[in-house]
């Protein structure tokens, strides 16, 4: 249910709310839990999913998240992250033309193309 949950939401709540979660598994599971804040302030919808992503583990498994094995924690943890990285790859365009435009482009103004103009 976590991976139908953070792909029905727009991108980047998904990736906020993903990592949100695997912030909060890693806490609840004794991990050490950096102090930085890559997003800024949590957007509320972010946090109601983390949140409801934790409820949703804990009643799959019957129980707290804080009593789950680190084992099991880390299953969880590496589901969202999982998720979270297709969805941040669906925000990544590639465009070969533009790259071999640039390339192009570089290799004619480079320093070893003028000195052997």
């Amino acid at each position: 249910m976590i991976v139908e949950t953070l792909m029905s939401l727009p991108r980047n709540v998904a990736v906020e709310a993903g990592y949100l979660a695997i912030r909060a598994l890693k806490h609840m599971s004794d991990s050490v839990v950096s102090t930085d804040e890559p997003f800024g302030k949590d957007s509320v919808e972010a946090r109601g999913v983390a949140e409801r992503i934790i409820h949703e583990i804990s009643s799959t498994e019957r129980r707290p998240v804080p009593g789950l094995g680190r084992a099991r924690i880390d299953y969880y943890i590496s589901k969202i992250a999982e998720v979270v990285l297709e969805r941040v790859r669906e925000s990544v365009v590639i465009d070969h033309e533009r790259g071999d435009a640039l390339l192009a482009e570089l290799r004619n103004e480079s320093p070893v193309s003028r000195r052997a103009s």
